[in-house]
């Protein structure tokens, strides 16, 4: 399964001063019950194949990420039958 998003150019850092702008992107499943996030992968690009999906609906999220490695919050979730 792959995933893809619009790039996104602002800064990640909830204070605004990080220091480059976003360079990267980090992948999350995120639990249907819990909604707690496990970390899948982390990518500079705008798309990220999941070989290792499990069968039935998974939930994804992504977070920015910027030099200063401040995260961003999570977008909104996109969901995928396997």
């Amino acid at each position: 399964m792959t995933l893809t998003w619009t790039a996104v150019t602002v800064d990640s850092g909830s204070g605004g001063g990080g220091v480059s702008g976003v360079v990267g992107y980090d992948v999350y499943r995120k639990a249907a019950i819990t909604g707690a996030l496990t970390y899948v992968a982390s990518t500079t690009g705008v798309t990220y194949s999941d070989s290792a999906a499990a069968r039935g609906l998974n939930t994804y999220v992504v977070k920015t990420f910027d030099g200063a490695a401040n995260r961003s919050l999570e977008s909104p979730a996109a969901t995928a039958l396997v």
